[in-house]
């Protein structure tokens, strides 16, 4: 009896069971349908839970006991209302990899392209255009610039054309640089081998001998014309001719690498002797061991001047080579030599210093005349002012009457002698002890001293 009802309990209990889960998973009626949230995302696996033990057999029932009346059945509890569907929940960010992404393999490098062959290098130019061929007057054998080298200095061009009429560019700073020059072109009128921009230049390297020519205008003036005169004559072509040219690096123009120029010997000379013995206040030494090289003649000096800097440590100088008077070349038929107009270092105009130039008016020393001759008066051994002191110690001993203390003086009263006992008197009584004390004794500075200078000269004569 206990089994039967303990059956029917377990019946009801799963009969009530299963109809509360239908009423959980049911809807009431009248409610809006609403959209099914996203299913959540399902969980990781898990991994199987080891399988519970199996149940233990049923311990044996006791004797059964009388049965008791059935107890009413539980009443089905009401279904519970429907839980509220959850949120989706937003996705979480995913949390930042500790190492960085591995970067994506790079494309393959293109190919290498063939080399470009490089370019020929540039032909020298012709002679035909850059020759002096015509050595005359009016005509230039360089005119303009048309390059610079690779330090940046710049080069003439060679250019065997005619002399070119001043533009008004060009004659104002020839009236400033070189007035000479432009003088005697004849001004406005005349033709010139040179440029505005070669002047520039010009002025710019001939400013820096200034300082070592401040005490003698006339050696700064003759500098300043001597390349005024070789860059912008109208006759340059007379007296230079190109022989060299190069490409210049800026712009590979046609630039001029070497001339040579001819000059007279007086020309070269008259400007030396203008500033060989100016001298370098700053170091006290002769202004031309720095922008002469230490020449001796006119000669040294140019050709110091026209080396191109490339030959010198540092690199100072000419920016191409300039051969003055050469020898080993032939002279051009044509050529001519380079005759200027040199200022002396004293010319009015351009007055230096007396160090500066020794040869200057009012600056030579004159010369010593001879010594004029001496002309002494002596009576026999001894000069004719020996004499007159003598005698006029005599005289002032033989006025002199002081109790017997002169002696001489008494005797001269009383007697006469020759000249010969005289002296020989004289000589006794200065050069005796009375003598002496009788000029110590005396009042007259004169008659003190006399005694003493005429017993030295006595002491030589004999009567």
């Amino acid at each position: 009896m206990r089994h039967i009802v303990l059956a029917s309990l377990l019946l009801a209990w799963a009969v009530a069971g299963s109809n509360g889960l239908n009423f959980e998973n049911q809807r009431p009626l009248g409610d809006d349908p609403s959209p099914s949230p996203a299913p959540p995302p399902s969980p990781e696996p898990q991994p199987p839970k080891p399988p519970s033990p199996e149940p233990s057999p049923p311990a044996p029932s006791p004797e059964p006991s009388p049965p008791e009346p059935p107890s009413p059945s539980p009443q089905p509890s009401p279904p519970a209302p429907p839980a509220p569907s959850p949120q989706p929940s937003p996705p979480e960010p995913p949390s930042p990899s500790p190492e960085p992404p591995t970067p994506s393999p790079e494309p393959p490098a293109p190919s290498p392209e063939p080399p470009t062959p490089p370019a020929p290098a540039p032909q020298p130019p012709s002679p035909d255009t850059w020759l002096t061929k015509r050595h005359e007057p009016g005509y230039c054998a360089m005119y303009g610039i048309c390059g610079r080298r690779k330090d940046g200095d710049v080069l003439n061009c060679a250019n065997n054309t005619q002399a070119q009429a001043a533009s008004d560019e060009l004659a104002h700073k020839l009236q400033a640089t070189c007035p000479t020059l432009w003088a005697e072109q004849g001004g406005a009128a005349g033709r010139y081998c040179c440029t505005a921009q070669q002047i520039d230049k010009l002025a710019g390297d001939t400013g820096k001998v200034a300082p070592f020519t401040v005490g003698c205008p006339a050696c700064l003036h003759n500098f300043v014309q001597l390349w005024c005169f070789l860059s912008c004559s109208s006759d340059q072509a007379t007296f230079t001719n190109v022989t060299q040219v190069q490409l210049a690096a800026d712009n590979n123009a046609t630039a001029v690498k070497e001339i040579d120029v001819w000059t007279s010997t007086e020309f070269s000379s008259s400007l030396y002797d203008s500033c060989k013995d100016v001298k370098f206040g700053a170091a006290n030494l002769p202004a031309m061991n720095f922008m002469g090289g230490g020449a001796q003649n006119g000669q040294e000096w140019l050709e110091f001047l026209g080396e191109v800097k490339d030959k010198r440590v540092p690199p100072v100088g000419s920016p191409f080579q300039q051969n003055f008077n050469p020898t080993g070349n032939s002279t051009p038929p044509g050529i001519t030599l380079a005759v200027g107009k040199m200022a002396s270092c004293g010319d009015p105009l351009f007055l230096c210093s007396c160090a500066d130039c020794p040869v200057a008016p009012g600056c030579s020393i004159p010369t010593p005349g001879p010594p004029p001759e001496s002309r002494t008066c002596r009576a026999g051994a001894i000069s004719c002012w020996d004499l007159t002191l003598l005698l006029t110690y005599i005289a002032l001993v033989a006025g002199t009457q002081t109790d017997g203390m002169h002696p001489f003086g008494s005797q001269l009263q009383h007697a006469r002698f020759s000249s010969v006992q005289l002296l020989s008197l004289s000589r006794h009584h200065l050069c005796s002890g009375t003598g002496r004390m009788a000029a110590l004794y005396s009042k007259s500075e004169l008659v003190t001293a006399i005694p003493f200078v005429a017993c030295l000269v006595f002491d030589d004569i004999e009567p």
